[in-house]
């Protein structure tokens, strides 16, 4: 029914189709998943750009349900994909080349993430945005010598016009924090530093979180630094940014310097009334 449904006359039924093949991929018995995939694929290639977008955004929800044998055909597809004029087909694209990155392997992986790393130049923040979060996601696809170019370009996008690509950069580089070469480490927390006092408290609260997850990496001469925006962002105009701010002082506790111990135990000792908790 699924493959005759796939070439309905109506595209709203091949968008549905599309999408609920890839919503059942946990209960496909092995036997169909190869003619599921198949007919995903070619749903893929549909008239329709929802019907397209649908089948793409199927494809990186099966993830490592993709027969081995197909993977490399899926994956060489949204690459194609991913250069569409139409700037929903791209962000699906790109959304899924991140979900599928357990399945991406041998050589087309240093394909994929130079091409994700072209697309964070696109003129959409919709598509932009994902390929800021991919890129995090492919971390074990990046190879060693593009480490610092990677991450040079998360953070020109943590400075992004739009919040959700800078929050999405910001959610990378914590995830390439254990690969970032030595040498960038102080550009790295420079930088989360700075976004800290991002406009977007969604941005804010995240590089909070960033520095939390970081502070392995926290080179000593910025330890300091890093304490005392913590401490300000105690009286941040958003209840989440200030939860954000106590949570990560506990895991600083050891670089608290001396001098700040008292005024960082009344910060929190207020934090414990905060009205909006």
């Amino acid at each position: 029914a699924g493959s005759e449904l796939s070439i309905h006359n109506d595209k709203t039924i091949r968008s549905s189709v599309a999408q609920t093949l890839g919503s059942l991929k946990n209960i496909l018995e092995k036997d169909v998943r190869r003619e599921i995939v198949k007919i995903v694929m070619n749903l893929s290639e549909d008239v329709g750009l929802g019907v397209r977008a649908s089948a793409i955004w199927a494809l990186g929800e099966m993830k490592d349900k993709i027969p081995y044998d197909l993977r490399f055909t899926v994956i060489s597809r949204l690459l194609e994909l991913s250069s569409h004029d139409n700037w929903y087909v791209r962000m699906h694209t790109i959304k899924s080349l991140g979900k599928l990155s357990i399945v991406i392997a041998g050589d087309i992986k240093s394909k994929v993430v130079k091409k994700i790393l072209s697309v964070t130049m696109d003129s959409e923040a919709s598509v932009r945005g994902p390929a800021a979060w991919a890129i995090g996601e492919l971390k074990e696809s990046i190879p060693a010598d593009m480490r610092k170019k990677i991450i040079k370009r998360l953070l020109e996008l943590s400075g992004d016009d739009e919040g959700i690509v800078r929050g999405s950069a910001v959610w990378s580089i914590v995830k390439l924090g254990d690969v970032a070469p030595k040498d960038m480490q102080k550009n790295i927390f420079v930088n989360l530093i700075k976004t800290v006092g991002d406009e977007d408290w969604n941005v804010r609260g995240g590089a909070i979180w960033a520095i939390g997850k970081l502070r392995y990496i926290i080179p000593g001469s910025m330890e300091g630094a890093v304490i005392e925006k913590i401490f300000f962002a105690y009286h941040d105009e958003d209840e989440h940014v200030r939860g954000h701010a106590a949570n990560v002082t506990g895991k600083l506790k050891d670089i608290v310097p001396k001098k700040m111990v008292a005024d960082v135990i009344a910060g929190l000792v207020e934090l414990a009334d905060d009205p909006d908790w």
